[in-house]
């Protein structure tokens, strides 16, 4: 009777990110695991995203702690305690060798992630700097240790081999998933009702939520340019959250450059599980989803908005260009307000925003939860096996 510990405290109300693949783990595994395997979740959250009927898995609360107590104090002492037999990491975890196989997902590289962020003025203390290389350290180690490490595109595949010294036989690849409710929602999203709501007679979508490798600061200098080209089109930021600095500071941007809001941009709000109609609305109805993010591990919302039938005029970088599978109109240098005005200008030209993307669609199928679920149920049978647990 195989006893499986899944780390899932990452796990929210509203996950995204890690905290969503976790969920989506923890309902795969829940479905396709031999019915004598003990599910164990550990989580730092009472109030959890909603889990299905007769869902087996059994939650065991742990304290909200730092990674590296979490890694070498909370999850051994949990291992222990429940006599856990397999390990499973839904994100690169802190730890060492626990004495028990371990699975881990591998999303990113933390330091080309901090890269971004340096690039765009987000400094980091000293301090700061040595505990972001001690958890490097750590990350590295217990991804090397790991039986198997499941890699969420091709281009973290290589990066997990490259950077992190990982043995490439064993890496998996591991997308993330698309919610299947854009393709049934998308397809009763009326467009002018959505146009009408925001007062406008198009737009192009992107986003702004503080992640700073988002590049949403060159967003003002885009919209200049795209309407200097006489382009017409109001740009929909949406993420934002109105109380942060980061959304002054952009606001204040806008001001500089005579910019209005309520023609040439708007802006919305965080759009969590509570306004999921209000995400596929916005994302079906626009001309075009923008992407201008200096790294992506996968590429989340570009996937999405493919989902939906949008077409993307997306950056090239990290695994964007991969994700997207030749559909989008790519931007090879994002930091170019110049050179992505005129992307976008030469995309209504060429009438992109009309196309026909039944197979651009058909493309993001390949990001299933299902197949997810079915290569990480693989390993960790073949774990269990080498290992003698069934």
């Amino acid at each position: 009777m195989p006893r499986l510990l899944i780390d899932g405290r990452s796990l929210t109300k509203n996950p995204k990110g890690v905290g969503r693949y976790a969920y989506q783990l923890c309902c795969q595994l829940d479905r396709r695991l031999p019915d004598n395997w003990e599910i164990d979740i550990l989580v730092c959250q009472h109030d959890l995203p909603l889990f299905p009927n007769k869902f087996r898995g059994k939650f065991v609360s742990v304290p909200p702690v730092s990674e590296l107590k979490a890694g070498f104090s909370v999850i051994p002492r949990q291992i222990k305690k429940l006599g856990s037999q397999i390990l499973l990491r839904p994100g690169e975890g802190i730890g060492t060798n626990y004495g028990i196989p371990q699975l881990a997902i591998c999303h990113d590289i933390n330091d080309w992630i901090i890269a971004a962020q340096e690039s765009q003025g987000q400094r980091r203390t000293y301090y700061r700097t040595i505990i972001d290389k001690i958890k490097n350290y750590c990350i590295k180690r217990s991804l090397q240790e790991s039986e198997f490490v499941l890699c969420n595109s091709t281009f973290i595949r290589e990066a997990a081999s490259s950077y992190y010294c990982v043995d490439h036989e064993k890496t998996k690849i591991a997308y993330c998933g698309v919610d299947e409710r854009f393709y049934t929602l998308s397809q009763s999203v009326d467009k002018r009702s959505v146009l009408k709501k925001y007062g406008v007679s198009n737009y192009i979508l992107c986003f702004a939520t503080g992640d700073y490798r988002e590049n949403f600061m060159l967003l003002p200098e885009i919209i200049k340019k795209v309407n200097k080209k006489n382009t017409t089109a109001t740009f929909i930021i949406a993420g934002t959250n109105k109380n942060a600095e980061y959304t002054r500071k952009l606001v204040s941007l806008l001001a500089q450059l005579n910019l209005q809001e309520g023609s040439d941009y708007i802006l919305e709000g965080f759009l969590g599980d509570a306004q999921f109609n209000l995400l596929v609305e916005l994302y079906t109805a626009a001309d075009f989803y923008l992407e201008l993010s200096l790294h992506e591990g996968f590429g989340m919302q570009v996937v999405e908005a493919m989902a939906c039938g949008t077409h993307c005029i997306s950056s090239a970088k990290g695994a964007l260009k991969e994700v997207t599978g030749g559909f989008a109109k790519l931007i090879e240098d994002p930091t170019d307000a110049a050179m992505t005005a005129e992307i976008i200008h030469a995309a209504y030209n060429e009438k992109l925003h009309n196309l026909n993307n039944s197979e651009q669609i058909s493309h993001t199928k390949m990001f299933s939860w299902d197949s997810t679920g079915i290569v990480t149920t693989q390993c960790l049978l073949q774990t269990a096996d080498h290992y003698k647990l069934n």
